[in-house]
Order: C-alpha cells, then structure tokens, then sequence
C-alpha cells in the first residue's frame, strides 16, 4: 500500500521542462555584438550630425543635422517616390552597412561553431531515416516468393529500402482467439474473435478501433471441463444412474467443498445432439492418507433420451471417438474448483453405472425370437422340464457386469398358491392319478417351480444357480431374480485385442457386422472398442440359439403338469373316480419382462506410457475448452517433444492470465513467417510490471514454447511497440490438432500476469517487410513529420511474384538533421555536467535530452533518504497517447531505460530511481439544480466533463501540461461551477482531497499538496445530485 507523503521536503522547486532547457541567452543571435536597426542608426546618425562641421562653397558654416530632418519619415519614400537624393544615399548606405554589420553579429556563432566543431570536434546529430512496413501479396499459384534486402519503392519523389530479404507466401491470418483470466476472482473468458468489441464479432468503435491482446472482463464467460468415453456409458433407457470416481494426488491446498456440488455441469452423447446439463446429484470430495478422491453421481430418469455413441456429425466438440461421452463442464461462476482441479495430477479413474428397467431387450426361447413388447408365453405353449427362456440386452454385453436381475411380471397366474391351483393334480405311489386323501400332490407350494439361471461366459464357463419363478407366498406379484455371482466381463470387446494393421477404407470390412463404422484416417493401431458400439448389437441380432455368451437364461426344473392334464382330466371324467375336475395347468406367460444391471470399469491409469494401456484402456479422458478439447494420456505424452511437460490432469492449464491465439492459414513449414504486429502505444498500464510474453507452437495438440533459434527476431519488444516478428516454423510431421479449431498452423503468445502491461493492439498482419528512407540527408522537409498511409506505390523495379504492396500505417522513427539551436542546447549542457550526474541540475537535463518524450523532470535529491536520489518524471501527453489522461505517467519500459541511463552515470555511492508522479484525486459532491430546458442527464455529463477538464486542464489544452504541487479553494470551484450556462443553483458542495486509495473522505474548504513528488488531479467519477429532487444522484 502506497504511504501518503507526511514529511515537508525543504526543497522546493518544479523541477526542469524541455522548453526551460532553453536559457533565453543561450542562442548566439541574443548576444548580437552591433544590434541596431535602422531606425536606431537613424538617431544615431542624427546625434551625431550636430557634432559634424558641414561646410559650403558659400563659406557658410553649420553641421549635417538638416540632412536628418529630411529622415524623419523615411518609410514615406517608398510609396511617394519623392526622396531626396541626399536622404535616399544616407539609407543606401545604412542598408549597405546591415551587410557588414550581419558578418560582425556573426562574430559569436562562428566563434562558438569554431570552438564546438572545430576545437572540441563535436558535430549536430545527423538526420534519421524513417522507417515504413510495408505488406506484400504473392501472386496465385506462387508458394513462395523472395523479396531481396534493398528492394527499392517509391513514394512519389521519395524513396524506400526494404531492411532484409523476405520470403512472401500465401499465409493469412483465419482466427484470432484469446483466453483471459481475471487475476482477482480467477474466472475465465473467452474471445472467438479477439479483434471485436464483445469477443464475438461486434464492431470496434471507429474512434479507437483498438483491442486487448489477451481480452478483458467484457468477453462471454469461459467453461472449461473434461469428457470421459466408455463402452459402460452406452446405456439406452430406464433409470440409470452413473457414478465417476476420480483419485487426485495430495496437494497443499484444501478442495473447495461448499463449491463442488454447484459447480459441475454434466452432459452426455445422445442420438440427436446433447443431453444435458444435468446437475450431479451428489459431488463429494474425500481424503485418505495418499489421495484425494473426487466422486459425483449423475441420475437419468426413464424419460431422458437413450446415451448413445459420440457421432461428430451430429454433436459439436470435435471428438475422435465413436464412445459414448460424458461431458463435464466446470460452471465459470466457481472458479476456485477449476483452480483446485488444475493444480492437482490424475492418479487414476473408474466408472460405475446401475440401469434400472433397461431397455432394448432381445428374448428368444427354444422355439425362437420373441416379442416383449407385448405378453409372451417364456418357456413355450407346452413348457417341459429343461425348456428354456433367454434375455439379454446388447448394451450389457460389453462391460463389466458387478450384479444383475430379472423382474418378471407374470400375467394370468390363476392364484396365489399354485397349490390350490394344482391340489386335484395327487398321485399315487405307481404314479396313476387319485383322488384320496393318501394320494401325494405333485404341486405342494410356489416354490415347486424353479429354474436354472445360468450366464454363459465367453470362457466357455458358466454362472448357474437355482432361482424360484414364483414369489412363495403370491404367486400373483412380480418375481425378482437377483445375480449373487462376482463380477463377469459378458461380452469383452475391449481389453488388450488389437489390430496391428493400417485401415485405410470401412470397405475392407464390408462383411462383418461392423460395416457402418467409418474409418476415413489411416491408423497402426486400432482398438477393438473403438468398433464395439456398431458391432455388439448386428452380433447379438444376427447369433442364433440361446446358448451363446452373453444372455441370461432360465431353464425349467420341472414342466407345469401339462403331459399330466390329460391323464388327471381323464380319470376324473370316469364314473366313481371320487376325484374333482382338474384346473387346467397355467402355461407361464410374462406381462413384461425388466432386466437391471450394475456394471463398472476397472481402475484406469491414465499416466501409463505404455501402448499396451492405452490401446486398452477402458476409459478415454479428454480436456475441453471453449476452442476444442484434446485426449489426455501417458502414452501420448511420451510421443511428444521433451519440451512439452504437460502433466496429466483433468482440466488443462489456464494459469496464464492472457493467451493470444493466432490461426494461420495455409502456412508452410520450414519457412519464416514475418508478422507485423501494430500496437496502439500508449496503451500499456504504466503501473503495471513488464511481463515476458513466450510464444509457443500447437503441435499434437499440446503447446509448445518456441526457442531462441526458431524466434529470429522480435521488433515489437513484447507488444511494446508496433512491429516484424520474424518465427522460423519448423519441419514437422503431418499434423491433425483438435485442440483449436482444425485445418491451420496454431500461435500461441501468453503471460503469466499483468496482461494489460502489453499494449492493445490494432492488428496483426502476415508477408509484412521493413523499409526505411534512402537519402534522409537530402530530403530534411520530408522527416518533420511522417510519411501518411499508402504512400509507397510500385517498386521500382518489378518483382516476379509479387502481386502487390501495401503501406498501412504512417512511418515512424524519422528525425531531422539536428538544429543549431538544440545543439547549442545538448553541447553546452554537455559542457556543464561532463556526462556525470552529480548535482540536481545535471540529472535532470541528462534524463530529458536522452528521453525527448519527457516534458518535466524533477530530482529529488535525499529521498527517500540519505544516498538516495529520486526522479519524478511527467511524460509529453502531446507526443503519446496516455493510459489514463488524468494520470499521464511513463511505461515500465520507459521507466527501465531511465533507471538504466542513471545506473550508468551517476556516483557508485548514490542510488538513483525515477518514479512517475504520485497523483492527489480531487472528489467533488455537489447538489445542484439545472436550468428548466437542460435535462438532469445530459447536464451532469457535461458537467462532469467540465470538472475534469478544470482540475485536470491537461486533458483539454495541449496548451496545458501536468505542474507538481497547486492548490485548490473550494470558492473557486463554486464559482467556476455557478459559470456553466446549465446552472441554476448550487445546494451543496463538498471537496474531497484523496492522497491514497485508503484516505477517508474528508470535506474540506481548500487543498494543498505537501508532497513533492505530487500532482493535484480530477478524480474519474464526481458525484452530482439532483437538488431540485431532493438531492438524489
């Protein structure tokens, strides 16, 4: 926090200007050695004429004085042409006599030029070129074009060098995207269109048609987040529930746990594009001693649309997969999560889901399909022991199923115990039908109907167990058959199973059931999960017979006394039988039948570098933001250059406060790429610290920091300055990057803080060349000022290839020869401080002649204390655009080069610092009331304008330049405010006079700067109320 200054400095004085530099005695011409004029000579001659004899041929004596009576008026001569011979001889030789008295007030020049040119060899500073950039255009069908260094152009009858040979292409800038990061709150924005005034497309205002590099607050909000594929996530309908489990290594920081369940959005890959968002029923996030564990929950009720594979045709993102996806979004609005999850690695990840009532079931029994979307007889008309019923479910059939069960909702039971049902059904000990009361019953309870359940695996083994068909108390209810058997792999597709072979055509597979699948890429290694989605149902459908992987089956233990119906049936019907009529036997028939299952993943490392674990792996882990996502895993990491040393986490790195993204289209490789950067100078936040930009090179989608030989040079100084960038882009191997959008050649310019220390830009422009003026010396007129846009024509000669060139932008850097009088000014100051600086006077005249851009500098000797000097420079606001006009200060760069030069020449034993002014806000609260016809909006605009205009008078007359101290009475500001023509009335008026960010505001009646490094200013924003309503604002 800044301190406000409380001590009184003894030493007062304003410091020294570039126009006071300029001693008014200094120029030879003040110091003319004869410097009458003719007027002067005129009454000199006269005075001297009564001392004069003047004798006739008369003998008559007397002096010249008559002769001067005739001179009284010598201006009349010329337009009455009636002069005196005598009179008009006197000023003939008066003007003869202006010719040697010029050579004898040149006395003093020639002797200063002798003494500064000739005996101390010192010599004007010679004029400076200037500088122009200029575009070129290469023709079509033309690759590549060379221009030479010192290509000649014409601007009229100037002309113009190219500085370098170039190399021109057809490379065009496509998209400019940026990514900022608020360093307070953290969040994240996004531009699509960095060049725009909201990120997305809108039209900067033609005033200031300038933008930030690396965006601002006011582009759209920036989600990021992570997908993850799998097989498990194919889930079609019913209530399905799916849990990701996440371990995270131990960090020093605490997750945020208040945020984590607000601060998930979820998605999912659906038939006709996304579903979603839906909100996790639960996020927790839980220690143990070597990890944390990150684990949501997400539920899909019956009505939401079947998971389905990712298809790039129809969902946005760009993801190389055919999975279904989860996508995880990270709500912008809690950015403490997302900073949480990027500062901490992936240890591994598995996947759970449980599906309710899943949907899609294929049935058949030993007779064959069967339809159960309507009732259906399981086991046949004439059910047997032995006979079978299948199901399965083509989603189930590739994962790894934990448990499972069947509802069966039978239809038509004929009562609750079957027993009743079947109690005529009674057997005697030879197995003939009877009726009396020894006679045994073949039906005693529910559960004399079992069947087998039984699960083929792909092993060849099998899961079986006894299960009971009826529930045994109703036979009526719904009979649940649950699974006690661990967990089974039912139909693997994935694993370790690979081709080693190049696909290049889906023709090739034409005869399997996984023809539809697309394969448009040529790939050496492809997993077979890739290809289960299309493949696991055409095999389910087209596989005939129940014994088969995969369907869980239900074999009879026993028949439901169908065979036996006739025999009871018959023998009741015979005369003294003593036994009733039979029920006829229920034929088990289902209403419905609902499969639900559990299934999981094992634990996926995504860290492992190995292919083997990669091809395998049973979760895909992708990073997502605004511009593209990307996959993340070990084995793909280690493919990259060593230089790249991304970790492995969930959410990619957003460190960086700002991130440029530059999109080259149709840029070669191994070939420069010469980038204009044109910046708005002046734009650059003084207060802020120069920050280092890094450019980097998108290559396998992973970024990767340029090196010194592949940045040739940087004439920008880190968007510093307007600007050729010249990058070497290397020879590399065909690329296909779905990190940013497809199809071009990926730059990338970030800092890691302090974002608005680099200047907006105007615009950035590829096959850009410099040039500079030829023969400066012969044409002085010319670099008073810069050479306008689109000046430069036709090169003189022309250049094969080259369609044209273009100029955009005026000159720059052009100087003119040194005047004498400016060189009168630096030898003699020269002479005085001998290029050391030792007293107050020769900092300050040292600092303004190496920095022309200056207009005050002021030294403060002994501050902050003894040893120490502080300079308190004010920049020329006429020359450059300030930052903020009512705190005109100088750039961190500036301020550098200052501290630099101070470093170099004054005493090892003082310590020298420049420092910008330190900048006391005048608030002002004021009541007042406006004239009737001036409406209150309007009106206190204007007279917020005027305010700052009269505290900060800079800001409205070149005229006028920021002075140290002043002070201000609160009379003179009421009665420059009662002066506005819109004034009426003035209720209230209090003065505020705010040192630091922290002063208290305290209405005072007059204000005083005490501190000499100050200078008094208008605060941004006065209040003005409404006096005529009431006071309100």
């Amino acid at each position: 926090m800044k301190r406000p200054f409380q001590k009184p400095y003894p030493l007062e004085h304003s410091g020294t200007s570039q126009s006071e530099r300029q001693a008014p005695a200094l120029p030879p011409h003040k110091l003319a050695i004869d410097g009458r004029d003719r007027d002067q000579l005129i009454a000199f001659g006269r005075r001297l004429a009564a001392h004069i004899r003047f004798a006739t041929p008369f003998g008559n004596e007397g002096n010249w004085s008559p002769l001067f009576e005739l001179l009284k008026n010598p201006d009349s001569f010329a337009e009455q042409h009636d002069a005196p011979p005598q009179a008009a001889l006197f000023l003939a030789f008066i003007k003869l006599f202006e010719k040697a008295q010029g050579e004898l007030n040149r006395l003093s020049k020639s002797h200063l030029d002798y003494y500064y040119r000739e005996l101390l060899q010192l010599a004007p500073k010679p004029a400076q070129a200037d500088h122009v950039n200029l575009l070129f255009e290469a023709r079509p069908k033309r690759d590549q074009v060379s221009v030479a260094a010192g290509t000649v152009f014409t601007a009229g009858d100037l002309r113009y060098a190219t500085d370098r040979n170039v190399w021109i292409n057809r490379t065009t800038i496509e998209h400019l995207c940026s990514l900022y990061r608020e360093p307070a709150s953290g969040q994240l924005h996004f531009a699509l269109q960095s060049n725009s005034l909201d990120g997305l497309g809108a039209a900067l205002p033609k005033e200031q048609p300038t933008w930030p590099a690396f965006g601002h607050t006011g582009i759209p909000k920036a989600t990021v987040g992570f997908a993850l594929a799998s097989p498990l996530l194919q889930l079609s309908s019913g209530k399905r529930t799916i849990t990701a489990s996440l371990r995270l290594e131990l960090g020093d920081e605490d997750p945020p746990l208040s945020e984590a369940a607000k601060s998930l959005l979820i998605e999912f890959s659906g038939e006709k594009g996304w579903l979603g968002p839906f909100s996790p029923q639960s996020v927790e996030i839980t220690e143990s001693s070597d990890n944390w564990l990150l684990q949501f929950v997400v539920v899909l009720d019956a009505e939401t649309e079947a998971v389905t594979a990712y298809d790039s045709e129809l969902l946005d993102g760009g993801f190389v997969t055919t999975l279904p996806l989860m996508k995880v979004s990270v709500s912008p609005e809690t950015p403490s999560l997302r900073e949480w999850l990027e500062e901490h690695n992936l240890i591994d990840m598995q996947l759970q889901t449980k599906v309710e009532n899943a949907g899609e079931l294929v049935a058949e029994n030993d007779l064959g399909r069967l339809d159960t979307g309507k009732p259906f007889l399981p086991f046949g008309p004439q059910p047997k022991t032995g006979s079978t019923f299948a199901v399965a479910s083509p989603e189930m059939l590739n994962k790894q199923v934990t448990s499972f069960s069947l509802n069966l909702n039978w239809k038509g039971v004929p009562a609750k115990r079957l027993s009743d049902h079947y109690s005529t059904y009674r057997f005697n000990s030879s197995g003939q039908p009877c009726g009396t009361s020894d006679c045994i019953r073949r039906i005693n309870n529910n559960d004399d109907f079992s069947a087998q359940m039984i699960l083929e695996r792909e092993d060849s083994s099998r899961i079986e167990r006894k299960v009971k068909l009826f529930d045994n108390s109703d036979a009526t209810r719904p009979q649940t058959l649950n699974s006690d058997e661990p967990p089974a792999r039912l139909f693997p597709l994935t694993g370790l199973t690979y081709f080693y072979m190049p696909l290049q055509t889906r023709s090739s597979f034409s005869p399997l059931p996984w023809a539809g699948f697309n394969m448009t890429s040529s790939f050496s290694l492809l997993p077979l999960s890739l290809i289960a989605r299309k493949a696991a149902t055409p095999f389910i459908k087209a596989l005939q017979g129940v014994n088969r992987p995969g369907y869980i089956k239900l074999r009879l233990d026993r028949d439901f006394l169908h065979q036996d119906y006739p025999i009871v049936l018959a023998k009741s019907m015979a005369q003294d039988s003593g036994m009733a009529i039979p029920n006829p036997p229920y034929t088990p028939e289902l209403e419905s039948v609902q499969l639900t299952y559990e299934a999981q993943t094992g634990w996926v490392d995504p860290t492992d570098e190995n292919a083997t674990a990669y091809i395998g792996a049973e979760i895909r882990l992708y990073q997502t933001t605004p511009f593209g996502q990307r996959e993340v895993h070990g084995f793909l990491k280690s493919q990259l250059d060593a230089s790249i040393n991304d970790k492995i986490r969930l959410l990619p790195d957003s460190s960086p406060e700002g991130q440029l993204f530059i999109g080259l289209k149709e840029q070669p490789d191994a070939a420069f790429l010469d980038l204009l950067i044109q910046v708005d100078e002046g734009s650059a936040n003084p207060l802020k610290e120069i920050e280092y930009v890094t450019w980097s090179l998108l290559e396998a989608d992973h970024w990767r920091d340029l090196t010194a030989e592949e940045i040739l040079f940087d004439e920008s100084n880190g968007l510093l300055t307007s600007g050729i960038l010249r990058v070497n882009i290397p020879a590399r191997p065909p690329q296909t990057n779905t990190w940013m959008p497809e199809g071009l050649t990926w730059l990338r310019a970030r800092v890691e803080d302090n974002s608005d220390a680099v200047c907006h830009l105007i615009d950035l422009h590829p096959q850009a060349a410099s040039a500079h003026l030829l023969d400066a010396e012969k044409n002085p007129p010319h670099l008073t000022s810069s050479l306008p846009p689109k000046s430069i024509g036709k090169p003189v000669k022309p250049l094969d290839g080259i369609k044209g060139a273009n100029q955009p932008y005026a000159s720059i850097c052009g100087q003119a020869k040194e005047s004498d009088q400016t060189f009168y000014t630096r030898v003699s100051e020269r002479l005085r401080h001998k290029q050391r600086a030792v007293t107050l006077w020769d900092y300050e005249r040292l600092v303004l002649q190496a920095f022309p851009e200056l207009f005050r500098v002021k030294c403060l000797p002994h501050l902050p204390g003894p040893g120490h000097v502080s300079l308190v420079v004010i920049p020329d606001i006429r020359q450059r655009k300030a930052y903020d006009p009512l705190q005109p200060r100088i750039d961190k760069d500036t301020e550098s080069r200052i501290d630099q030069l101070l470093a170099a020449l004054n005493s090892p034993f003082a310590s020298a610092k420049v420092f910008n002014p330190d900048y006391e806000k005048i608030r002002l609260d004021i009541a007042v009331a406006f004239k009737p016809e001036y409406p209150f909006g309007a009106a206190s605009q204007a007279l917020q304008k005027a305010l700052q205009k009269h505290l900060a008078p800079w800001t409205g007359d070149e005229t006028r330049m920021p002075a140290f101290g002043g002070h201000i009475h609160k009379s003179m500001l009421l009665a420059f405010i009662m002066d506005q023509p819109s004034i009426d009335y003035v209720q209230q008026l209090k003065l505020y006079h705010l040192t630091t960010e922290e002063t208290p505001e305290v209405d005072r009646d007059e204000v005083v700067s005490q501190n000499p490094k100050a200078i008094l200013t208008s605060h941004h924003q006065h209040t003005i109320r409404d006096a005529a309503s009431g006071g309100s604002a």
